[in-house]
């Protein structure tokens, strides 16, 4: 099951209208980051909590451009990184940080919320995956910036970074809806419309039950409002037959008479001890 193109491709118009109209000159050069279009998707059953999130990929990368930082936590010094980057042809990367230098200058509360803030996207080498919830704190994972795991040591080291740079990541399990980033508002409409659609059908096979858990898909801005794009049908009645029916009648009148009758005092035994008071 598919995206109607056309309803995708009229809200990608309405929101970068809006978000034209409401962006001036002054919020320009007051805003930090550039505002980004965000898939909204509400489950029927939310499924078990995983702590990886699952990996979506983009026709047009989100966080491989000149718009997007990325920063990779290794386990091995950033010179040796570097140079296994060179040989390579990688250059997706933005900073390199080694675990020990996390333990030394991100320890406070304050230097890990403005490393958090500084770089779109984080990567971990896989080797050392399990230590960064502890050294980075909750910050990270309350905004959703939580590392994602490369192989290293991977032949194709260039693939591996590749499909981790030019992928988007959905979080599932903490509630019905979830968020995934898709695109910038700045980004060709065409861009857009193809990122929307390829997601949303990605999205549907990582889920379990597919399309038929979910109840709806909107897409918005991180400052407007949520336009729909897809919401699921009831579920068509279910016809019973002469046997069911003639169950359920005897079952609601057996319910019905049950309620109906007045409770039943409690019988005092003739053990009962009488109480008096002095």
């Amino acid at each position: 099951m598919a995206l109607p193109k056309a309803q995708v491709k009229a809200a990608v118009n309405a929101l970068q209208s809006f978000s034209k109209a409401r962006t001036t000159e002054k919020e320009i050069k007051l805003e930090s980051e550039e505002e980004k279009i965000l898939l909204i998707v509400a489950l029927k059953r939310i499924p078990a909590s995983s702590p990886k999130p699952k990996r979506i990929p983009l026709l047009h990368s989100l966080y491989g451009c000149d718009r997007s930082s990325v920063c990779l936590f290794t386990k091995d010094g950033e010179k040796s990184i570097r140079e296994l980057f060179d040989v390579h042809d990688i250059d997706q990367i933005s900073e390199i940080i080694p675990v020990k230098k996390v333990k030394k200058e991100y320890s406070s509360y304050e230097s890990r919320r403005r490393l958090c803030a500084q770089f779109d996207l984080f990567l971990v080498d896989d080797r050392v995956w399990h230590c960064m919830p502890r050294l980075l704190g909750k910050h990270f994972y309350e905004k959703k910036k939580r590392p994602i795991a490369v192989n290293l040591r991977k032949k194709d080291l260039k693939r591996e970074i590749g499909s981790a740079v030019d992928s988007t990541y959905l979080y599932v399990g903490r509630g019905a809806c979830s968020c995934v980033p898709i695109a910038y508002v700045s980004m060709p409409a065409k861009q857009i419309v193809a990122n929307i659609c390829h997601a949303a059908s990605s999205l549907s096979q990582l889920i379990p039950r597919h399309w038929s858990n979910v109840l709806s898909i909107n897409v918005k801005t991180t400052s407007s409002a949520a336009l729909p794009l897809y919401s699921s049908l009831p579920d068509a009645p279910k016809v019973l037959n002469a046997d069911e029916e003639s169950a359920n009648v005897i079952l609601e009148t057996d319910t019905s008479s049950s309620s109906s009758a007045p409770p039943s005092k409690p019988k005092k035994g003739k053990g009962t001890p009488k109480i008096t008071f002095a």
